[in-house]
């Protein structure tokens, strides 16, 4: 996804592309949104109407106005006054200044097996509250139980704890690795040197 969207912005700052070669923002977009909302999965065939005949036009009349507008809300949030309010923000919520600089302490009660049932099946139906009726009656069905049973479906991969964790430590590998590439490359010679 991220490699068609690079090539695609890549593409519209180029002086001599030429415009019906140009794929835009709006198909990667799309296949993020089918992977989340899995809605080829429940009506493959209004999905293909969707992909066909709908976001076509939307990229012919304003493809390239929302590629351009993309860019600069992340150059806008990549930037380096942002960037220290977030550094700011990740120390505030780790350190209290009025213990000397230590840790915050979360020491929070595990929640039991029926509490945790519980908050699925709260966040199943906020979820499927927060779909659009249209949307959820074209693609997901017509009864309030075939909502609820997306919803699930669509949650299911955010549920295993250990993939969460490891899909935030990559993202954060890489952040970090972009923002300071000395420490990665340092990292990875510290590691040959104990294999040795």
């Amino acid at each position: 996804m991220f490699s068609e969207y690079t090539f695609s912005l890549n593409q519209l700052w180029q002086p001599d592309t030429v415009q019906t070669s140009y794929r835009g923002a709006i198909h990667p977009i799309l296949g993020l949104v089918n992977t989340f909302l899995l809605l080829d999965l429940y009506n493959q065939w209004a999905w293909a109407q969707v992909i066909f005949y709908i976001f076509p036009l939307i990229n012919l009349i304003a493809g390239a106005a929302i590629d351009r507008t993309l860019v600069k809300v992340l150059w806008f949030l990549l930037g380096e006054q942002q960037i220290a309010s977030y550094v700011d923000l990740i120390v505030d919520g780790l350190w209290k200044p009025e213990n000397g600089g230590k840790f915050k302490s979360g020491n929070k009660p595990y929640k039991t097996l029926e509490q945790e049932e519980m908050l699925r099946r709260d966040a199943a139906e906020l979820v499927a509250e927060l779909l659009p009726y249209v949307a959820t009656k074209f693609f997901y069905g017509q009864s309030e139980e075939d909502r609820l049973l997306a919803a699930q479906r669509i949650l299911e991969p955010f549920e295993n704890r250990q993939l969460n964790k490891h899909l935030v430590y990559n993202i954060l590998d890489s952040i970090i690795g972009k923002i300071a590439p000395e420490l990665r490359e340092s990292g990875s010679q510290n590691s040959s040197q104990q294999q040795l």
